[in-house]
């Protein structure tokens, strides 16, 4: 039972996921105006909500109500698999996925997936060393002030070189002229009178 309209169409928002009521910042949307209203506080300085005990202050009530909690030590959110405890629900929620195989957190880098998005952050900071690790050995083996076109350009200069150490004449030049050469001794009579072999064989 409810006391107004106003309020039961708010429960009702709960079973539709309704969020009308949209933040002109950052389009992020909310069920209600009071949500709404408390959200727009973290896009501001404003912290009207003010801890009694350390005059710390926060944009919402729901924020104050957790951090009083760190005051007490109160965990009223138990999980009811192994009796542990938490402040919050969202952290009784998160270990709860613990005790089920639901791995709702998944890595873009290699599909990987975990209970928690702290398990995944710790596992991406794996490739995020890796990729790092990797960059910096590059750089380290790479002369100074030369970039990558020039050491590929460099390369092949150096390969050219080689090769001619290796075969210092350039065969196919060298085979051209001697080709050349070979075909005017051919075409160029060797011994114009005929008279001179008769007398030679005779």
């Amino acid at each position: 039972m409810f006391s107004d309209r106003s309020h039961l169409q708010r429960h009702l928002r709960i079973h539709t996921s309704e969020k009308p009521f949209r933040c002109v910042i950052c389009e992020k949307s909310f069920s209600t105006s009071t949500h709404l209203k408390h959200h727009i506080w973290t896009h501001t300085d404003q912290k009207p909500f003010m801890c009694d005990m350390c005059d710390k202050s926060f944009p919402d009530n729901f924020q104050l109500k957790r951090h009083i909690q760190t005051h007490s030590n109160e965990r009223p959110y138990q999980c009811s698999v192994c009796l542990k405890s938490f402040s919050t629900s969202t952290n009784l929620r998160r270990h709860e996925w613990t005790h089920t195989t639901e791995r709702p957190y998944i890595c873009d880098i290699c599909g990987k997936s975990f209970s928690t998005n702290c398990n995944l952050l710790r596992h991406t900071k794996i490739h995020t060393d890796h990729i790092l690790s990797n960059i910096n050995m590059k750089r380290a083996t790479a002369p100074p002030g030369l970039d990558g076109n020039k050491l590929e350009k460099d390369k092949n200069e150096v390969k050219e070189e080689e090769k001619k150490e290796e075969y210092p004449f350039d065969f196919k030049s060298t085979f051209s002229e001697q080709s050349t050469s070979f075909s005017q001794d051919i075409n160029t009579p060797m011994i114009k009178d005929t008279t001179l072999l008769q007398m030679y064989y005779s």
